[in-house]
This record gives C-alpha cells, structure tokens and sequence, in this order.
C-alpha cells in the first residue's frame, strides 16, 4: 500500500513541478484553434471540440446533416498510424477522431500532429 502511495504522490509532484496542466492548456487550445482552421477548409470535419488536450475531430459525409463517415475516419486512423502518429476513432458511429496524448505533449508534439493530420486528410480521400 505505502509504495503505491509514493508512486502516486511521485506522479502528482511530476506533474506540479513541470507545469502539466498549464501546459495541457496552452498546447491544446493551440490545437484546438488548428484543427479549427483545418476544419474550415474540410467538409468532411463536421466538428472539432475537447478541453486540454483531449480532443475529438467529428468524420462526417455532409456537414449539413452531420451524416457520420465511420469509413473514411477509419482510412484516417491507418493513415495516421502510417505516419507514426497513434489515433483511435470512437462514438456511437465510430466517425470521431480521438487525440488523447500524454500530458508531456509540447507545442512541438502539436505542430507534428498537426502537420501529419494535414497530410493524411490531403491523402485519403473515399
């Protein structure tokens, strides 16, 4: 029990001292604003929304009836992981794109993503 104790007081103190949390601020409003950007110049982004650096980019067939497109954010998953980037697609439909990384994620991790997602939504197209 002690040591599961000091590895959870261990874990908070990384967390506090490295400023995790402001940085899961800034780097995902960052990211936020991006993909924002992105999804202006794609129909097939029906919606981009999260908090910190959770975030969930909507795959849909029409914008204008949010009709889900499981296939096509399925094709952008394998993409992504062609391009050394790990996503997963979730919800009711399986059309959302789910971006969850580490709390360590830098503005760096960020413009990375963001370049990889740039290039897969460029690449597949069904």
């Amino acid at each position: 029990m002690h040591t599961a104790m000091a590895a959870a007081n261990a874990t908070l103190e990384v967390i506090q001292e490295e400023n995790l949390i402001a940085n899961s601020r800034s780097v995902g409003k960052m990211m936020l604003s991006c993909l924002n950007e992105i999804m202006r110049g794609d129909e097939r982004i029906g919606d981009v929304r999260g908090t910190g650096l959770y975030i969930g980019i909507e795959i849909v067939k029409n914008r204008e009836t949010r009709e889900p497109d499981s296939p096509l954010a399925l094709a952008l998953v394998n993409e992504m992981r062609r391009r050394r980037v790990l996503i997963s697609a979730t919800a009711a439909n399986a059309n959302v794109l789910k971006i969850r990384p580490p709390l360590t994620f830098s503005a760096q991790n960020a413009d990375q993503f963001l370049t990889e997602i740039k290039g897969a939504l460029e690449t597949v197209r069904i």
